[in-house]
């Protein structure tokens, strides 16, 4: 199973060089290949099953990938992702990806597998295009 979380763009570091300059930032700072560790040390970090990212768009433009071990592969089918959410102190991102974009639509398709249980809580934040693209891959209508 994979896991994701949304965040906006202004967390990004485009290098390690940058995101290392930018630890001491209000917000976590996010970099493909890097982990980012919580200000305070406590479990504050949270992700999504891939399934429910698109309930998350509020807290980001962006979907980050997060590295966690997961041996389940069946994506839970729950009406909400508060009860499936993990926190922890630390974080290593594999993948970042503006959340309005076919990209990221086709990932989070192509890798639950199971367009039944993709949530669209927040599909209006998608442009009208995307919006409907995102419901014809959830209809089944683009593989």
């Amino acid at each position: 199973m994979i896991y994701a979380k949304c965040i906006h763009g202004s967390q990004i570091a485009k290098t390690k060089d940058e995101f290392n300059r930018r630890q001491d930032e209000e917000h976590c700072v996010y970099c493909e290949g890097e982990t980012t560790n919580s200000h305070n040390g406590t479990n504050t970090l949270h992700c999504v099953p891939l399934n429910y990212i698109y309930d998350c768009l509020k807290y980001g433009d962006y979907i980050a990938v997060v590295d966690v071990e997961s041996d389940d592969e069946n994506y839970p089918c729950k009406s909400s992702y508060l009860s499936v959410q993990l926190s922890m102190s630390k974080q290593t991102i594999t993948k970042i990806m503006k959340a309005d974009s076919k990209e990221a639509i086709d990932y989070v398709f192509d890798n639950v597998k199971n367009k039944d249980i993709v949530h669209d809580g927040y599909k209006s934040f998608l442009s009208d295009e995307l919006a409907d693209y995102f419901a014809k891959r959830k209809e089944g209508h683009i593989r």
